[in-house]
């Protein structure tokens, strides 16, 4: 199956995305099964990179935008919580500095 290339498809990764920028310490998004949680990932990461090919034919080279999205410091980890599957959202930056565990985001 292709990946679609309209920069409005999975407005649910967007949103998501979005959200971990917004966050201080990042998003999780719950699924039942690990198939899901790493389908939701890969679709983030479609996403991000349809974003970055839109802004590399919207700004020139020398702009800060070129080739890049918004979102390019947000890493997502496929994690099992005792929810079931968990999507994290968090900033690169924050990696450094907390440890990511099973459960909850606080």
């Amino acid at each position: 199956m292709s990946e679609p290339k309209s920069n409005e498809a999975f407005p649910d990764c967007r949103e998501f995305l979005d959200r971990a920028l917004a966050s201080e310490k990042g998003w999780r998004a719950t699924f039942k099964e690990r198939g899901q949680a790493t389908n939701f990932r890969l679709r983030c990461y479609a996403t991000r990179r349809r974003d970055m090919t839109f802004n590399a034919r919207l700004y020139p080279k020398e702009e800060a935008m070129h080739n890049r999205t918004v979102w390019d410091g947000i890493v997502l980890l496929v994690r099992e919580t005792s929810l079931g599957w968990a999507v994290l959202g968090v900033k690169g930056d924050a990696l450094q500095t907390i440890t990511v565990e099973q459960g909850p985001i606080e």
